[in-house]
């Protein structure tokens, strides 16, 4: 798709800069795609990368979206249980960065 393949030029373009932060933000993109493009294996590979730029740059708030959207593509796979256990981690993550339900208590 257009979206994929703009997400991927911006990562390429961050990954030889050595850009993490959009970088992190274009693996998220590329996760969302994947998964509701049906691959859930390629969502978790994209959200786990987010994941390991967020954790570099010590960016909690992204790690809390990172984890769930990694926690959605474990649970797409079948995998509940260890989805469960990524999900309650990014709930602990949300709620130290003053964000509990992701702002949203009606969740």
């Amino acid at each position: 798709t257009e979206s994929e393949a703009a997400a991927t030029a911006l990562r390429r373009a961050c990954e030889r800069g050595g850009e993490y932060w959009t970088r992190s933000y274009a693996d998220y993109q590329l996760a969302l795609i994947a998964l509701f493009q049906g691959r859930p294996a390629a969502s978790a590979a994209h959200a786990r990368s987010m994941l390991a730029g967020k954790h570099r740059l010590r960016d909690s708030f992204g790690i809390a979206l990172g984890l769930d959207i990694l926690a959605a593509a474990i649970a797409a796979q079948g995998a509940g249980a260890q989805a469960a256990r990524v999900y309650g981690t990014g709930h602990a993550y949300w709620r130290m960065v003053g964000h509990p339900q992701r702002g949203t208590p009606e969740l």
